[in-house]
């Protein structure tokens, strides 16, 4: 079960996560983002990282040249396209930046979702659709809505709405590849409460220990 936390803001919380085992780290670059991550504040964020550390940047509906921008500047490990992407920009993406991980989100509403065609990704995440926000909401999609994708020949992240008091009702009814939280282990937007994180983790290494004894 790999963690991944979105949205941060202060090089404090980067190195208390890190020292927690979060697996992979997110960075908003979309503007219209509360937890929004400007290139100039980039470095003092994240300083050196260090080994283990996989950084993720965020994006909305970008236009390639930004994003590519973004990669060639910071160095970040992956991206995570988190708006209305068409297949093409994953395909171009990977091609132009070989190693590059790649993540694209779906945002569910109810029923079906067209996740076809985007096979150049090298995971899926699943958020709840908000037609006020892109993300980050604190907001929950029914999880039963996880049963569609049983049969997914891809390693998927389920978001939305994921705190410690709820992880361990999502993990032992579905088993997905990692979770996303922001807002679920936050005193603000971009601000983490390591406290949180901390319960959090606690409450997945139960759930793992439970599934191997």
């Amino acid at each position: 079960m790999k963690v991944k936390v979105c949205g941060f803001t202060r090089r404090e919380d980067v190195i208390a996560c890190r020292a927690l085992g979060v697996d992979f780290f997110g960075f908003n670059f979309f503007s219209g983002s509360p937890r929004f991550l400007a290139r100039e504040h980039w470095k003092p964020v994240v300083g050196n990282p260090g080994q283990g550390i996989l950084r993720i940047g965020v994006f909305v509906n970008p236009a390639r040249e930004y994003v590519e921008s973004v990669i060639e500047g910071t160095g970040i490990e992956g991206v995570q396209l988190h708006g209305d992407e068409p297949p093409e920009l994953c395909e171009v993406l990977k091609k132009n930046h070989p190693g590059l991980i790649l993540i694209k989100a779906f945002r569910i509403r109810t029923g079906a979702i067209a996740i076809q065609g985007y096979d150049a990704a090298d995971y899926f995440l699943f958020d709840v659709f908000d037609s006020a926000a892109f993300g980050g909401t604190g907001k929950m999609f029914d999880w039963k809505l996880i049963g569609q994708f049983a049969d997914l020949k891809k390693n998927f992240f389920v978001a939305g709405g994921i705190s410690p008091e709820n992880v361990g009702k999502l993990l032992s009814n579905y088993v997905p590849f990692g979770i996303d939280v922001a807002s679920g282990v936050e005193s603000a937007p971009g601000i983490k409460d390591i406290k949180k994180v901390a319960l959090l983790m606690k409450e997945i290494a139960m759930y793992k220990t439970n599934e191997t004894t």
